[in-house]
């Protein structure tokens, strides 16, 4: 059987984390998001499978935050 890469994931938290960015014109709080989990190791996964896993992202701090791009990988 082959694999494929090994699927790491933050499950493109570590992306979705990164691109996060306060409104233009938020308070002067800052808007911190926090996934749970905050990491999922998926280990090897055959070519062609499908991988999932379900995270929370929540808002964690005193500002809004916009999410303006999303990758997965």
């Amino acid at each position: 059987m082959r694999y494929g890469k090994t699927a790491m994931a933050a499950l493109g938290m570590a992306a979705v984390l990164a691109l996060a960015a306060p409104p233009v014109g938020a308070d002067a709080g800052v808007g911190e998001l926090t996934a749970t989990p905050a990491h999922h190791e998926f280990g090897q996964v055959p070519e062609g499978e499908t991988a999932r896993v379900t995270a929370v992202v929540q808002n964690t701090g005193s500002a809004e935050v916009e999410i303006t791009n999303v990758r997965t990988s």
